[in-house]
C-alpha cells in the first residue's frame, strides 16, 4: 500500500493515506453536545489499515469540553474505536518542546480495554490558554501503530481567501520524509473550496477541489495524488479534514 503522511510544524496540520476511492464527511451526522464521540470508519484497505474520524470529547481528565475533530490513520480500526469510546488514564506525561506557541509532549497510559497508550504529539496552540489547537501524534495502542491529527472545532468562519503554510511529513511504501516547511493550503472561504502542495525532499501530495462545509468546518474531497517528484510515479488519493480554532486558525485532517 502506498500512503502520506502530510503533517506540520506550523499552524497547519495534515496526514494522509492514499489510495483513491471516496471520502464524505459525514461524521456530524451523530454527534451531539453530551461529551459522546461520533465515530465514522472512512476508508478501509485489504492490508487492514483503516482512515476513521471522530468528533468529541476523548474522555482523558482534561479540562475542556469543546469538541474536537480526530482523524486516525491506523493498522486497527477496532483499537483506534475502542480507544475513543472509553476512558484513558495517562500514568506519564513529559513535555518535549515548548517554544512560544509550539509545543509537543509524550503520554504513555492505558485505555479502557487495559491495552497500553503512548503518543507523541506536536502542534500548535491557537490561543494563549492551549484550548484551541491543531496537532498531529504517532500513536501506538498496544501493538497497533497509528498517526492522529486532532484540533479544536470551529466557532465561525471566516470569509474571503486565507492562506495555510508549514512543514509536512509524507511516507509513499517505506520512503517517509519531513519537512519544516513546503506545506501551502490555501482557503476560498467564499467559495468553499481548499486546494494544497506539500513537498519534501524527493515526495509531494496535492489536491485541489476540496469542498468546505462552512456549518461544521470540515472539508473533503477526491481530487488529490501523492507521489515521487522528478518521476512519473503518483496515485489517486483522497482527503477528509477539518480547520480547527475558534476563527478557524488552524487545519488537520487525513489524506
Amino acid at each position: 500500500m502506498n500512503y502520506i503522511i502530510p503533517t506540520t510544524v506550523s499552524v497547519f496540520v495534515l496526514a494522509g493515506c492514499g489510495g483513491g476511492g471516496t471520502l464524505t464527511a459525514e461524521i456530524d451526522r451523530d454527534y451531539s453536545e453530551d461529551n459522546t464521540i461520533a465515530t465514522d470508519v472512512m476508508k478501509e484497505y485489504s492490508n487492514g489499515d483503516a482512515v476513521v474520524a471522530f468528533k468529541g470529547v476523548l474522555q482523558d481528565g482534561s479540562s475542556t469540553d469543546k469538541p474536537r475533530y480526530y482523524f486516525v490513520l491506523s493498522q486497527d480500526a477496532d483499537a483506534a474505536i475502542d480507544t475513543f469510546n472509553g476512558v484513558v488514564v495517562w500514568e506519564d506525561v513529559e513535555t518535549t518542546l515548548d517554544s512560544g506557541n509550539l509545543y509537543g509532549v509524550i503520554r504513555q497510559g492505558v485505555n479502557a480495554k487495559g491495552q497500553s497508550v503512548y503518543v507523541d504529539s506536536y502542534g500548535r496552540n491557537l490561543n494563549n490558554s492551549g484550548s484551541e489547537y491543531a496537532s498531529v501524534s504517532y500513536v501506538k495502542v498496544g501493538e497497533t501503530n497509528g498517526y492522529v491529527t486532532a484540533g479544536s472545532t470551529i466557532t465561525r468562519m471566516p470569509s474571503g481567501s486565507f492562506t495555510y503554510d508549514g512543514g509536512s511529513i509524507i511516507r509513499v511504501e517505506s520512503i517517509q520524509e519531513g519537512s519544516d516547511d513546503g506545506f501551502v493550503l490555501i482557503a476560498d472561504f467564499s467559495n468553499k473550496q481548499a486546494s494544497f502542495t506539500a513537498v519534501t525532499d524527493n515526495l509531494f501530495a496535492s489536491a485541489a477541489n476540496l469542498q468546505i462545509d462552512m456549518g461544521t468546518g470540515s472539508f473533503s474531497g477526491n481530487e488529490a495524488y501523492i507521489g515521487e517528484r522528478n518521476t512519473t510515479f503518483s496515485i489517486p488519493a483522497t482527503v477528509i479534514g477539518a480547520f480547527a480554532g475558534s476563527n478557524a486558525g488552524g487545519v488537520h485532517g487525513i489524506v
